[in-house]
């Protein structure tokens, strides 16, 4: 058993009720290692993420006039590898620095991220295109609708012990 469910108890077995759960994630979120502390994390590292995102989405769009999926693609591999390194460190105290290990965990880190990517191209083109939305509120927009994609594929797939 780890540490993280000794300090707050073992998960709830049964969906429903909900008292359970909210009883467990809360009291986790203030217990390093725990589902409900490390997704705080992961919001964290994404909201440095979603600022880099911005930046770059912006610079590409409106200062060197990139069509808006070409800037929303090169503001996702910047901030993606910011994303990678932080979470790496912060988020989920992945241990081993080897250049394999590292390769291999950008590499599922990538792909998870991949999946974020296509959710947010969907929402973003959807948005400026049926909506008139401005672009680089719509990207925003996709980002936020990825994140939860993105937390659970991180955590299972790319940073698993």
């Amino acid at each position: 058993m780890t540490s993280a469910r000794r300090q707050c108890g073992p998960r709830p077995s049964t969906l429903l009720p909900l008292r359970p759960w909210l009883r467990w994630g809360w009291r986790g979120l203030f217990i390093s290692g725990h589902a409900a502390n490390q997704f705080i994390r992961f919001c964290l590292v994404g909201a440095s993420g979603v600022g880099v995102n911005a930046l770059v989405m912006w610079s590409t769009f409106q200062v060197l006039d990139q069509h808006y999926v070409i800037s929303s693609v090169c503001a996702f591999l910047v901030a993606n590898f910011s994303n990678f390194v932080l979470n790496k460190i912060f988020t989920f105290a992945s241990q081993g620095w080897s250049w394999a290990r590292l390769a291999g965990q950008y590499a599922r880190f990538l792909g998870v991220s991949l999946v974020g990517l296509l959710i947010n191209l969907a929402v973003l083109v959807a948005l400026v295109e049926l909506l008139q939305m401005n672009p680089v509120w719509a990207n925003l927009a996709g980002v936020l609708v990825a994140t939860i994609s993105n937390f659970l594929g991180s955590k299972f797939l790319a940073f698993r012990p």
